[in-house]
């Protein structure tokens, strides 16, 4: 068999090859690759007998579950898209999605069941709620065969917020998920070797949960699922030297070290830590090192480009050394550029938008054609909207975005979203949502508001918030002022008021 380039294939190789080797493990049961496989095929069977077919798409709602990889595996069986959606946003974000996506089937599990039919109120779609105690699949024919072979077919649909806060759907094909990892196997914190396994803590509906599975599974190794980020059941697996290697945000890595019971808890079975998806504060990194004395690798990427592009490598995570500061190199396979405003390439030194181009790059977003060729021009170069410069060894600093979007704990968070919320409260005139510095979080989402009452407090407005919006999404910080500051063709000013608050502490 050649190398796998689709999902199905890549199950099917290891069904063959490793049948009898653990998956995954969740809840204390452990999957084998063979009945994985097998699993995967009935349950394709099942969606088949829905009618799931080429290109249709099967959404899921659900903390992580090893159900959500069958039903990820067994749609792109069937030439068909797998959606995972966000458990976290309000009834009304997810409800803009599910009609977006224009899923035949939505599966959720039993604590999202009451979410998904609320969401979904008014939408053409089947509701399926996964039981433990049941198995909907139970009496389908295992469908013999993939229907589809095609490395460009589009495998996942994961929803990314725009600039203007309204979800889009980035369509990854299985080239872009899998057409680079033959090129990384050697790289040393991307290695599996015999007896490494992996912790996923991370959300499946986010590329940082799904691109570390996939890392896992493409090298034949198993997970650990755990539904959500839990810290004491994170530091007893640790402490039983239960996993290895393990991907987390910043802000995850903090609760860990600064967790009451991490002082007795052994880290020496600790291989390999991968972090990114929000700014690491050095403090954390440097105190992680110290303590953790195991592999260290940065990550930067998107879900555009299905994850990490670029990383810096654990000979680069030497206490002090400047590259520190950097996101590392790019990784074979991919190119970067930085350029200028009028779209000419920056020489080294110079900052200017980021560029990309690589096989992992999104084949567009989904059923927003203006959007797709603003990501991605005719040499299919894809701009991040990030602004960065290379240094002469070809190291990536990030140095700002592009646009305003703050990443808060790993989550994307755009200002605009918080703002059509804010502003509809009665007491708020207008408002301007910013990301400041944070130990914690990365960046903490801020809200600078102008207000009619002066009197309302602070907890009163973050209360009013709550179920109309994300939680993630909520100001962590409510700042009043007099006015918003604005140029002279009226645009808010968002860097002057970054700067006021972060100066005021």
């Amino acid at each position: 068999m050649g190398q796998p380039t689709t999902l199905p294939a890549l199950a099917a190789h290891f069904a063959v090859t490793t049948s009898d080797n653990p998956a995954f493990v969740f809840a204390g049961r452990t999957t084998s690759f063979g009945a994985f496989e097998a699993r995967c095929r009935r349950v394709a069977g099942a969606l088949a007998d829905a009618g799931v077919g080429l290109d249709s798409r099967v959404a899921w709602l659900s903390k992580n579950h090893v159900a959500g990889f069958e039903l990820w595996v067994a749609a792109n069986m069937l030439g068909a898209t797998f959606v995972p959606l966000n458990w976290r946003l309000a009834p009304d974000e997810l409800a803009f999605i599910i009609a977006d996506a224009e899923a035949l089937i939505l599966f959720a599990s039993a604590e999202y069941a009451a979410a998904a039919r609320q969401a979904a109120a008014g939408v053409d779609i089947r509701i399926v709620v996964l039981d433990e105690g049941a198995d909907w699949a139970h009496d389908a024919t295992p469908l013999a065969e993939p229907v589809a072979d095609d490395a460009e077919a589009i495998s996942l649909q994961l929803y990314t917020s725009g600039t203007t806060g309204k979800p889009k759907g980035a369509m990854l094909s299985h080239r872009a998920l899998l057409g680079a990892r033959p090129l990384w196997r050697d790289i040393d914190w991307y290695r599996w070797d015999d007896g490494d396994a992996g912790l996923l803590a991370m959300p499946m509906f986010h590329i940082g949960g799904m691109g570390w599975a996939l890392m896992a599974f493409d090298s034949g190794r198993p997970n650990i699922i755990l539904p959500e980020f839990d810290v004491e059941t994170i530091l007893s697996l640790i402490d039983t030297r239960a996993f290895s290697k393990t991907f987390l945000v910043p802000a995850a890595l903090q609760l860990l070290l600064d967790h009451p019971r991490a002082d007795a808890i052994d880290f020496g079975g600790l291989k390999t830590v991968l972090y990114g998806a929000s700014p690491m504060p050095m403090a954390v990194l440097d105190y992680a090192m110290r303590r953790l004395s195991c592999d260290f690798a940065q990550q930067y990427g998107m879900t555009e480009t299905s994850g990490t592009v670029v990383a810096l490598a654990p000979k680069d995570h030497v206490p002090g050394n400047p590259r520190l500061a950097s996101a590392g190199q790019a990784l074979p396979g991919v190119e970067l550029e930085i350029r200028d405003a009028a779209g000419a390439p920056l020489p080294a030194g110079e900052t200017g938008q980021i560029a990309i181009r690589a096989p992992l790059n999104l084949s567009g977003y989904w059923r927003r054609p203006d959007a797709s060729a603003a990501a991605t021009d005719a040499d299919g170069w894809l701009l991040t909207g990030d602004a960065g410069y290379l240094d002469a060894d070809g190291y990536l600093f990030v140095r700002d975005r592009l646009n305003d979007m703050i990443i808060s704990g790993g989550e994307n968070v755009y200002p605009a979203e918080v703002e059509s919320v804010l502003s509809s409260h009665p007491a708020v005139i207008e408002v301007a949502v910013i990301g400041l510095p944070d130990a914690r979080w990365g960046e903490a989402v801020t809200a600078a508001v102008v207000l009619r009452d002066g009197e309302i407090a602070d907890a009163e407005i973050i209360a009013w918030m709550r179920g109309r919006i994300a939680g993630y999404k909520i100001p962590k910080r409510i700042e009043r002022i007099p006015f918003l500051p604005r140029n002279g063709a009226g645009k808010i000013l968002r860097r002057a008021i970054r700067e006021d608050l972060a100066a005021q502490g």
